[in-house]
């Protein structure tokens, strides 16, 4: 009998270390976050993943970060801390694209702090075009017919500078697929997703709207935007020709 109870207390204090040594574990995964947090806004709900100037449900969740503590550690400017957020969220998709665990905290530190290693070295996922000029073609009034942005981007007025397809529906990875599926990427174009646009201003002001001021995003271009009218959520100067 003393055998046996020795045996079963044996097998018990075997288990419960084993899960004890996993809850350890997933707590530390949990929350080493080397501080990141700070850098992050609170995550929308998913009923409120919602861009009310395009009137339009995201489906795919948006990290948004805080600018103003950003700017106050790293210095970045209105640009740059755009260029962080977007190529930020691009990581986390693709990290959620080929693993099945949960994204921890450690692992989003992980990730922050290569992405600025890769800004701060001047490395950017979206590539400012050489063209003086851009024709922004923002798509969310059409989503639901697509063949108005191909008669859009066939228009002479678009060709005269670099067509950038600009949804804050869409994400980046979501237009890219739209473009290829569609014909689009034989112009040439290029993606302002729903993750480049922020509630924060050029001044980095936090505001009740997200927005991307473009002329500070696109120093020194000429924007034209065609689209039925002017969004609030486009900042900058931009010449507005109706389409």
């Amino acid at each position: 009998m003393k055998l046996l109870f020795l045996i079963a207390t044996f097998l018990f204090s075997s288990c419960a270390t084993k899960s004890t040594s996993v809850e350890g574990r997933d707590l530390e995964q949990l929350y080493q976050g080397a501080g990141v947090e700070r850098y992050f806004l609170p995550d929308l709900p998913e009923w409120a993943n919602f861009s009310s100037s395009s009137s339009c449900q995201r489906s795919t969740p948006i990290k948004f970060l805080n600018f103003s503590t950003l700017k106050a550690s790293y210095s970045l400017s209105y640009q740059n801390l755009i260029h962080f957020q977007h190529m930020l969220n691009r990581r986390f998709e693709l990290f959620r694209s080929q693993s099945d665990q949960p994204l921890y905290l450690k692992d989003e530190a992980f990730i922050f702090y290569n992405v600025y290693e890769q800004v701060a070295g001047g490395s950017k996922d979206f590539v400012t075009p050489n063209f003086d000029r851009v024709s922004l073609v923002w798509i969310d009034p059409h989503l639901n017919s697509l063949e108005k942005v191909d008669s859009t981007l066939n228009k002479e007025e678009v060709g005269k500078g670099h067509p950038v397809l600009v949804s804050a529906c869409l994400n980046t990875k979501e237009l890219e697929k739209l473009s290829e599926k569609k014909g689009w990427d034989r112009f040439g174009v290029k993606h302002i997703g729903s993750e480049m646009f922020s509630p924060y201003d050029a001044e980095v002001e936090l505001g009740h709207d997200y927005s991307l001021n473009f002329s500070k995003f696109l120093p020194n271009k000429a924007l034209y935007l065609f689209a039925p009218y002017k969004p609030k959520h486009f900042k900058g100067m931009i010449k507005l020709i109706n389409n």
